[in-house]
């Protein structure tokens, strides 16, 4: 299996949750630690649960077709084993990203 990079879209393995609606976590680790056992990951939400002011906080992103807020505010580590392949890369919302991380951890 190949380690998922920042920025990647992967499938979060849950036992229990069904396999008809996957959960769904973009990496926001540099892959400068990708040494470590886990992934800082932040969960993908229906972007439809999200209201227009909270867009900052929540970047609004397409993958396959439809449209995910990544709920950066939910992030947390991970066993990079609970980690499927990535699916597709979210690189050019790169800006977003960090502005919401800016926005979460130090208030701009």
């Amino acid at each position: 299996m190949v380690a998922p990079a920042q920025f990647d879209v992967c499938r979060v393995a849950e036992p229990g949750r069904s396999e008809q609606k996957p959960r769904l976590a973009v990496v926001l680790q540099h892959d400068i630690l990708s040494d470590l056992s886990t992934r800082v990951v932040a969960p993908l939400i229906d972007a439809e649960e999200v209201g227009f002011d909270k867009r900052r906080v929540m970047p609004i992103v397409a993958i396959a077709g439809g449209e995910y807020a990544i709920a950066v505010h939910l992030s947390a580590a991970v066993p990079t084993r609970a980690l499927g392949e990535p699916i597709a890369s979210i690189v050019g919302d790169q800006a977003a990203i960090k502005n919401a991380l800016d926005l979460l951890y130090l208030g701009f």
